[in-house]
């Protein structure tokens, strides 16, 4: 396949780190969005790797790396891309980020490291998800997934390890070929606090796409 066709696959739409202002009714009643660039715009930057990581200005990528016992499709680095110009999973803007595999697992997704705040601040960080997963290749239609779980993280202490036991992640939830939000709430406990998306690919089927908008 090439890479215009994998650029259908699967997209994260818009994130949001909020900041929960005391007397709030409610954690959606006031917000101010902590995050640059959370809506996955241009530019997007190359962080090397390979296969190729384009990553939108504010984002890092990362994953779990493979131990020297595991199968060689297990544990691989995803290839990440621009969503741009095909829009067809774009939930908002002009762009979104995607990263996938291609008969390869992966664990893992982007970050951002977000500083200036107060400890003891309450935040909730919250990612539209859309996964298309299927061993075949009806991009609208997920079909024999490789049983993929989507979950968002804060470290309240501001690390930028995704394996750290400091990140407060998100319940594991698995849902295909449509938008659904996912959220977490953490309190912070340093100047600083990081923010992660991450996918768990267990199945090495044809295609595992996510995207991020």
């Amino acid at each position: 396949m090439n890479k215009t066709f994998h650029k259908f696959r699967l997209t994260i739409i818009l994130c949001l780190i909020t900041l929960l202002l005391p007397g709030a009714s409610s954690v959606f009643a006031q917000e101010d969005n902590l995050l640059e660039n959370p809506g996955f715009e241009n530019p997007y930057i190359d962080r090397g790797g390979t296969p190729a990581r384009q990553v939108a200005q504010g984002w890092n990528p990362w994953h779990v790396t493979a131990t020297i016992n595991m199968a060689s499709w297990q544990n691989q680095q995803p290839e990440y891309d621009e969503t741009a110009p095909n829009d067809l999973r774009i939930r908002s803007g002009d762009n979104a980020q995607q990263f996938f595999s291609f008969f390869e697992a992966h664990t893992g997704g982007v970050f951002q490291r977000v500083t200036g705040i107060t400890p003891g601040t309450e935040l909730r960080f919250s990612v539209y998800a859309w996964v298309w997963s299927s061993t075949f290749s009806d991009q609208d239609e997920s079909e024999l997934d490789g049983d993929v779980v989507v979950q968002v993280g804060i470290d309240p202490t501001g690390g930028t390890d995704g394996t750290s036991s400091s990140v407060i992640w998100s319940p594991p939830a698995e849902q295909y070929d449509t938008y659904r939000q996912y959220a977490v709430i953490a309190t912070a406990s340093s100047n600083a606090v990081t923010v992660f998306v991450r996918s768990t690919v267990n199945v090495a089927v044809q295609n595992n796409y996510i995207y991020l908008d």
